[in-house]
């Protein structure tokens, strides 16, 4: 009898202890340790036998000072024994972030990725210079083998009187550009259009549309299709290749285009090798070196226009005859609001312009370099001593 009553005073003790503990609990999110160590001392002195259990645990918690709420849940006595047992459940209570952790957490972040972000966009215009450089590369191979076929390189094409097209109406139209800013006046030019029945001298389209078949575009080559792009004729850093619509009137002046959307080509010729219809030119009239004389490269474009649509030394590689598709300035400018864009080259590459040169090669030319040079670099009989540009 005597040990039934102290099983049940031991018992109504420990769980008058829990339960004081558990109204605590309740009062504050976040017990002080010196208020739980007295529950886990009287616990262990009652129940031995869960000492073993509950010390590690215990122990951890005082070491790391990590915050653990202790929920009794049952109060037992095991038959067949002298004394009582209680079984509690300790059940870990997860410590979360505080708001300093998190700005901190958040400032790191930002800066990972304001280290990060420069780089991937230096990854992302490597990879785009390097396909203007492909680009360039298989142009160079079309125009050699356009050589070896008819014995000179295509010329720029240009205007034929007795060529015209069909508008979007089956009306017969020229396309032109009416030139507003021409010091002289407001001045009109008729462009050539791409014919796969005419060949060599006698092409009214541009070089780019003479090689069409030589870069496996046989089709829109033979069917004149204007309004399918060809990805080869655009520069991944500056624009897609996509076909635009041209404005009827714009600030630089007016279009005729016979309500067609037409391609553009980020690349031109080099006019003094690639002239103008009826002339063409021959690797053996470049004196200078073909590894000294430019062919084709980037022209430089004001980025509003990059898909403005204008004609305004930007026609499509359909025309013949235009500065659009072959220029003659001595000027390398960077892509930017209000260059001076016009007949010069320029890029959206930082720092450079890729050009391909008359024996196939590619390669980067600065911005900064000297105008007398370019201009040594585009004539192909000029006989001009050059600096190496490697």
């Amino acid at each position: 009898m005597a040990v039934r009553t102290l099983q049940s005073a031991a018992t109504r003790s420990a769980t008058s202890d829990c339960a004081g503990y558990a109204s605590q609990e309740t009062a504050t999110a976040t017990p002080d340790l010196t208020v739980i160590t007295p529950v886990f001392d009287k616990v262990r002195t009652i129940a031995p036998v869960l000492q073993s259990v509950l010390a590690p645990p215990f122990h951890k918690l005082r070491q790391s000072s990590i915050r653990r709420s202790i929920r009794p849940h049952t109060v037992e006595t095991l038959h067949g024994t002298d004394s009582a047992e209680i079984v509690c459940c300790c059940r870990p209570r997860r410590r979360g972030f505080t708001v300093l952790e998190l700005l901190v957490l958040i400032a790191i972040i930002g800066i990972l990725i304001g280290l990060l972000l420069p780089a991937v966009q230096m990854a992302r215009e490597a990879a785009a210079r390097l396909q203007c450089v492909n680009h360039l590369h298989q142009i160079g191979l079309a125009l050699q083998q356009h050589h070896d076929s008819f014995g000179a390189f295509p010329g720029n094409g240009g205007w034929d009187p007795g060529q015209q097209i069909e508008d979007v109406h089956g009306d017969a139209t020229y396309i032109s550009s009416t030139d507003e800013m021409n010091e002289a006046g407001p001045t009109q030019y008729f462009w050539g259009v791409g014919d796969p029945r005419q060949l060599g001298a006698e092409q009214p389209g541009s070089w780019a549309f003479s090689i069409l078949p030589r870069i496996e575009q046989v089709n829109v080559f033979e069917q004149r299709d204007w309004k399918v792009p060809v990805e080869l004729y655009a520069c991944p850093s500056r624009r897609s290749a996509v076909a635009m619509m041209a404005p009827l009137i714009d600030e630089y002046g007016s279009y005729v285009t016979g309500g067609w959307p037409w391609c553009k080509t980020d690349y031109a010729a080099n006019a003094l090798v690639v002239p103008n219809r009826p002339e063409v030119v021959r690797l053996a009239q470049i004196v200078d070196g073909t590894s000294l004389t430019l062919l084709v490269g980037e022209k430089s474009v004001d980025p509003k226009n990059y898909y403005s649509g204008t004609w305004y030394f930007d026609e499509p590689f359909f025309s013949g005859g235009s500065a659009g598709t072959a220029r003659s300035g001595d000027r390398i400018l960077q892509d930017a609001p209000q260059v001076n864009f016009q007949n010069h080259w320029g890029s959206a590459h930082p720092g450079v312009c890729n050009f391909l040169f008359a024996d196939g090669h590619v390669t980067g030319v600065s911005f900064a370099i000297d105008s007398t040079v370019v201009r040594g670099l585009l004539t192909p009989r000029g006989k001009e001593l050059l600096p190496d540009l490697e």
